[in-house]
């Protein structure tokens, strides 16, 4: 068997995760033998005590309960190899310790319940963070709508203006710009007064809705949050003595979620076990969304939720808009009542 420079063998192996197996199955190994050579001091009679080996197999079928336990379930222990005749048995050991539903699952579990919380995930899924995109494009379409003058380098070396009654390119503006301008780039000219005020303030406009969204998406992780715990008060899971933890990423750029991290709550609330999915899913249900305040449960079933927000003029930068229109009508009656 030959090993190349990544890690991994002809078999397809990788050897580290060969050599950490091997480490932990002699770990394993010694902590059973040592829990078999174990003795347990038993009361026989009044006045007489016997020494007795420990139950070793109820050792073994609490462990095995526990890591089905932390990982998420008897399915998600036997994942890597659900058919073969080892999973088959350990199944059965299983099934008599935790119950065929798993109902006495999560009383074994020793690991506290992570709830991983993907904000922008969640907001993506349900077309929040779509509308966000929208008022970008809306402002790039604004801007480019103020008209600023600019020239264009055609393929065939020639300029072209964007306003035919500018002033053409003087042969020295030429000569300094075809130095580092490719074919196709526009060169915009000084703005007018008036244009770079209107940029100047679709600029800040940009800038108010990025800072919306990052407000909301870590307010809406909050909320989520408060939702989750409240319905794990309403009905508390059954059997489970270890913390719930809820881990909320609110970032609004996230970096792409990595595979195979063993996490035993996934962030599309998928990955939950079956028992626990209710909580993830009261998250998502009763969470007022940014924006309208409105649970996705009180919506209308079977609708376009963006598309409500649309119609109800409530994308970021229209809520933005609004907002200063009712702040300056507050400022000028406040002035007027002063009169």
């Amino acid at each position: 068997m030959t090993t190349n420079d990544t890690g991994v063998n002809d078999t397809g192996v990788n050897d580290t995760g060969m050599r950490e197996r091997a480490e932990s199955l002699t770990a394993l190994v010694g902590l059973l033998t040592k829990s078999a050579r174990q003795i347990r001091t038993s009361r026989v009679a009044a006045c007489l005590e016997e020494d007795q080996l420990a139950d070793f197999a109820e050792f073994v079928s609490l462990g095995v309960a526990g890591a089905a336990a932390n990982v998420g379930g008897i399915d998600r222990l036997l994942a890597g190899r659900p058919g073969s005749w080892e999973a088959g048995y350990v199944r059965d050991l299983l099934v008599s310790t935790v119950g065929w539903d798993e109902e006495y699952l999560w009383e074994h579990r020793t690991e506290p319940l992570v709830i991983h919380v993907a904000v922008d995930a969640i907001l993506t899924e349900l077309g929040i963070a779509g509308l966000f995109d929208e008022s970008d494009a809306e402002i790039t379409g604004r801007e480019d709508a103020v008209g600023v003058v600019y020239d264009v380098l055609d393929p065939n070396g020639t300029w072209n203006c964007s306003d035919p009654t500018a002033p053409p390119l003087t042969d020295e503006a030429i000569a300094a710009l075809e130095g580092w301008v490719r074919p196709g780039y526009h060169v915009h000219r000084e703005p007018t007064a008036k244009q770079d005020a209107e940029l100047d303030r679709l600029q800040i406009l940009r800038d108010q809705v990025e800072a919306l969204r990052e407000a909301e998406w870590a307010a809406y992780g909050q909320a989520f949050q408060a939702s989750v715990l409240a319905e794990l008060d309403r009905e508390p899971v059954q059997g489970l003595r270890v913390p719930v933890e809820i881990r909320v990423d609110a970032r609004t750029w996230p970096p792409p979620a990595p595979t195979g991290s063993g996490s035993d709550a996934h962030d599309a609330g998928g990955g939950l076990p079956w028992a626990l999915a209710r909580l993830y899913e009261a998250g998502w249900s009763n969470t007022p969304l940014p924006g309208s305040g409105i649970a996705p449960k009180d919506y209308p079933p079977g609708v376009d939720i963006a598309q409500i927000e649309r119609d109800a003029a409530r994308l970021p930068h229209e809520r933005l808009e609004q907002a200063a229109r009712t702040k300056g009508l507050e400022r000028t009656e406040g002035i007027g009542d002063q009169t």
